[in-house]
Protein backbone atom coordinates (compact mmCIF):
# COMPACT_ATOMS: atom_id res chain seq x y z
CA UNK A 1 0.00 0.00 0.00
CA UNK A 2 1.39 3.52 -1.06
CA UNK A 3 1.54 6.06 1.73
CA UNK A 4 2.18 9.31 0.33
CA UNK A 5 -0.02 12.28 -0.68
CA UNK A 6 -1.29 10.82 -3.89
CA UNK A 7 -2.41 7.77 -2.41
CA UNK A 8 -5.06 9.52 0.07
CA UNK A 9 -6.36 11.93 -3.12
CA UNK A 10 -7.18 9.05 -4.97
CA UNK A 11 -9.08 7.25 -2.05
CA UNK A 12 -11.18 10.10 -1.50
CA UNK A 13 -12.26 10.38 -5.05
CA UNK A 14 -12.81 6.33 -5.12
CA UNK A 15 -14.71 6.95 -2.29
CA UNK A 16 -16.92 10.11 -3.92
CA UNK A 17 -17.11 7.67 -6.47
CA UNK A 18 -18.51 4.97 -4.38
CA UNK A 19 -20.51 6.91 -2.79
CA UNK A 20 -21.96 8.52 -5.88
CA UNK A 21 -22.60 4.18 -6.97
CA UNK A 22 -24.57 3.54 -3.58
CA UNK A 23 -21.66 0.72 -2.88
CA UNK A 24 -20.98 2.47 0.31
CA UNK A 25 -23.29 4.07 2.85
CA UNK A 26 -22.66 7.78 4.29
CA UNK A 27 -21.52 6.87 7.31
CA UNK A 28 -18.48 4.96 5.95
CA UNK A 29 -17.72 8.07 3.62
CA UNK A 30 -17.95 9.99 6.66
CA UNK A 31 -15.76 7.78 8.78
CA UNK A 32 -13.20 7.52 5.60
CA UNK A 33 -13.77 11.61 5.45
CA UNK A 34 -12.21 11.51 8.98
CA UNK A 35 -9.23 9.44 8.42
CA UNK A 36 -8.77 11.60 5.52
CA UNK A 37 -8.58 15.05 7.14
CA UNK A 38 -6.07 13.32 10.25
CA UNK A 39 -4.31 12.40 7.53
CA UNK A 40 -4.21 15.99 5.81
CA UNK A 41 -3.82 17.64 9.47
CA UNK A 42 -0.59 15.63 10.13
CA UNK A 43 0.78 17.13 6.49
CA UNK A 44 0.03 20.59 7.14
CA UNK A 45 1.77 19.62 10.21
CA UNK A 46 4.71 18.16 8.68
CA UNK A 47 4.91 21.25 5.99
CA UNK A 48 5.45 23.82 9.00
CA UNK A 49 7.84 21.34 10.65
CA UNK A 50 9.95 21.32 7.26
CA UNK A 51 9.61 24.95 6.34
CA UNK A 52 11.09 25.38 9.70
CA UNK A 53 13.80 22.98 9.58
CA UNK A 54 14.73 24.00 6.20
CA UNK A 55 14.12 20.57 5.09
CA UNK A 56 12.62 19.74 1.62
CA UNK A 57 12.16 16.05 1.77
CA UNK A 58 9.31 14.00 3.15
CA UNK A 59 7.88 10.39 2.51
CA UNK A 60 4.24 11.30 2.64
CA UNK A 61 5.17 13.68 -0.28
CA UNK A 62 7.43 12.28 -1.99
CA UNK A 63 6.07 9.31 -4.04
CA UNK A 64 7.75 8.30 -7.16
CA UNK A 65 5.61 10.03 -9.33
CA UNK A 66 6.45 13.58 -7.68
CA UNK A 67 10.29 12.48 -7.13
CA UNK A 68 10.43 11.99 -11.48
CA UNK A 69 8.25 15.21 -11.69
CA UNK A 70 10.62 17.43 -9.07
CA UNK A 71 13.70 15.61 -11.07
CA UNK A 72 12.16 17.21 -14.31
CA UNK A 73 11.83 20.53 -12.59
CA UNK A 74 15.26 20.46 -11.13
CA UNK A 75 16.91 19.88 -15.05
CA UNK A 76 14.92 22.57 -16.62
CA UNK A 77 16.06 25.10 -13.88
CA UNK A 78 19.61 24.20 -14.45
CA UNK A 79 19.32 24.33 -18.51
CA UNK A 80 17.28 28.15 -17.64
CA UNK A 81 19.82 29.56 -15.42
CA UNK A 82 22.79 28.39 -17.68
CA UNK A 83 21.07 30.41 -20.18
CA UNK A 84 20.21 33.40 -18.65
CA UNK A 85 23.56 34.03 -16.51
CA UNK A 86 27.08 32.27 -16.52
CA UNK A 87 27.63 30.68 -13.35
CA UNK A 88 31.17 33.02 -13.55
CA UNK A 89 29.27 36.24 -13.96
CA UNK A 90 27.16 34.97 -10.59
CA UNK A 91 30.58 34.45 -8.51
CA UNK A 92 32.00 37.83 -9.77
CA UNK A 93 29.12 39.94 -8.45
CA UNK A 94 28.84 37.89 -5.39
CA UNK A 95 32.63 39.04 -4.89
CA UNK A 96 32.23 42.32 -5.96
CA UNK A 97 29.46 42.71 -3.05
CA UNK A 98 31.27 40.82 -0.70
CA UNK A 99 34.25 43.55 -1.16
CA UNK A 100 32.37 46.57 -1.55
CA UNK A 101 30.74 45.65 2.01
CA UNK A 102 33.80 45.84 3.55
CA UNK A 103 34.75 49.46 1.96
CA UNK A 104 33.26 52.19 4.27
CA UNK A 105 30.69 53.82 2.86
CA UNK A 106 31.37 56.95 1.22
CA UNK A 107 29.33 60.41 1.02
CA UNK A 108 29.53 62.25 -2.42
Amino acid sequence: MNKDLLHVRDALFDTLDKLRNKQIDIDTAKTIQGVSQTLLNSAKLEMEFLKHTDNVRSKFFDSEEVLNELEKVKVKHKQITASVVPEKEIDKTLKEIEENKQKPYEFK
